[in-house]
């Protein structure tokens, strides 16, 4: 006698690819370049932070992006939040 094995639905498959893949090894010892960045630094008036609290905020404009859409409100949290604000381009 036979049983019915019933396949398993495609997004069955694909959760099950996808634990597999992240059991994977998830570091490299592959060494690169560094990469220059360009930057414009935003500073807070005084550094009332201490701590883990003056940590810089870091903001990286997306695809078509540039660090300059982030300027006001970088200037706002570097002033409200006296931490150091880094808006951050990586280069083409």
């Amino acid at each position: 006698m036979t049983w019915y094995k019933p396949r398993p639905s495609l997004v069955g498959r694909i959760i099950h690819q996808a634990k597999i893949t992240r059991q994977g090894r998830s570091v490299s010892t592959s060494t690169k370049a560094p990469l220059k960045l360009v930057y414009d630094l935003y500073e807070p008036p005084t550094s009332r932070a201490q701590g883990h609290d003056s940590h810089p905020i870091i903001f990286l404009h997306g695809l078509f992006g540039s660090k300059k859409n982030n300027r006001s409100i970088s200037k706002v949290l570097a002033r409200d939040l006296g931490r150091p604000v880094f808006a951050l381009v990586r280069p083409q």
